[in-house]
């Protein structure tokens, strides 16, 4: 039976393909980099290629050109939604363009013809050239690629999109952008990342998705409160990072964070586990404080502290007329404003 490459970023076209042809054996890669080390390793047995266009890392366009210095006589199905590529590849020796969407009846004829093609690509010095140019990226795009492959898992669409944006800053790959748990599970069955980043509101479902594939994690929070809420829930011994967005991030100090904790390295900041050093507090007030900012209870601070709660009570009080607070309540506020207001505050 055949055996067929299909080079796309998307695990439903592999599906689909499966499905039109029961009989083949067919591989996947999810882009051209990873399509390409297997076909060099089983140059022999891949008997055509399907081949996307639009992929991250390296693209169609330059993975078809180092097929072609493989081999000139494989046949490629370029099955895509970029029409203006048709001329490119047909100098290539491809088969006419499938674009997607297709039916699945069509999408078995386009298969079965192009197992029986003879490729014939045209020979001219401009090709000669780009496939030249097509190693040199390659290499650059396996640079690349060796470094910060991440998934982002953020419900609110304002936050992944601030995410997102704050990644891409920070020279990372951002391969998966999920919207719930569930759709990330889905997701890295078919795709390798090595970092997963997540909204703090998010952790909680987070966390044994991580843990069940091995992946180091930088959970980001909006607040101070959040942070220390993390902060206080994460295992001492896990490849895990915690940050703060702040207006002073920048995404240099980000990319430095990502890569400790790719390294298996865990980082929580020593601002985040001593918010209020210099602050008017004593040190058992701050750490009331960062208690109350985790919503603890007035009974599980007490424990925590070896105090009455009546005692839990007095200390806030007396925090109040330090800061000059009017109640309890304005409390994290005055927290939230006061970290905030201090320089280095994180990412140093």
């Amino acid at each position: 039976m055949p055996t067929v490459l299909v080079i796309d970023d998307d695990p439903t076209v592999v599906l689909s393909i499966r499905l039109a042809v029961p009989d083949w054996t067919v591989l996947a890669a999810e882009h051209g980099l990873d399509g390409l080390d297997l076909l060099r390793r089983r140059l022999d047995e891949v008997d055509m290629i399907v081949l996307d266009i639009t992929m991250p890392g390296l693209d169609g366009y330059w993975t078809c050109l180092q097929i072609r210095a493989l081999s000139r006589t494989l046949p490629i199905l370029p099955f895509t939604g970029v029409a203006e590529a048709v001329p490119f590849l047909q100098e290539l020796g491809c088969a006419p363009v499938l674009l997607k969407p297709v039916q699945p009846d069509r999408l078995a004829e386009e298969l079965h013809a192009t197992l029986g093609m003879t490729p014939a690509p045209a020979v001219s010095a401009v090709l000669n050239f780009a496939q030249k140019q097509a190693a040199v990226v390659e290499q650059t795009a396996r640079q690349n690629h060796a470094a910060l492959r991440v998934g982002l898992l953020a419900s609110a669409r304002v936050i992944s999109v601030g995410l997102r944006g704050l990644l891409t800053a920070a020279g990372a790959q951002v391969l998966l952008d999920a919207n719930s748990a569930l759709t990330l599970r889905r997701t890295l069955m078919h795709m390798r990342i090595n970092l997963l980043v997540v909204a703090a509101g998010d952790y909680a479902e987070a966390a044994p998705i991580a843990a069940e594939y091995s992946l180091p994690m930088v959970v980001i929070a909006s607040t101070l409160a959040e942070g220390l809420a993390i902060s206080a829930r994460i295992d001492e011994t896990a490849a895990v990072g915690v940050l703060v967005i702040t207006d002073e991030l920048a995404p240099q100090a980000l990319a430095k964070v990502l890569r400790t904790v790719v390294a298996g390295e865990r980082y929580v900041p020593a601002r985040l586990a001593a918010p209020f050093a210099g602050s008017p507090l004593s040190p058992q007030e701050q750490a009331l404080l960062m208690l109350d900012l985790q919503e603890s209870s007035t009974r599980e601070i007490a424990q925590r502290l070896g105090v009455t709660p009546e005692t839990v009570h007095h200390y806030r009080t007396r925090m109040c007329r330090k800061l000059d607070v009017a109640a309890p309540a304005e409390l994290r506020h005055w927290a939230e404003q006061w970290w905030r207001g201090q320089p280095e505050l994180v990412y140093s």
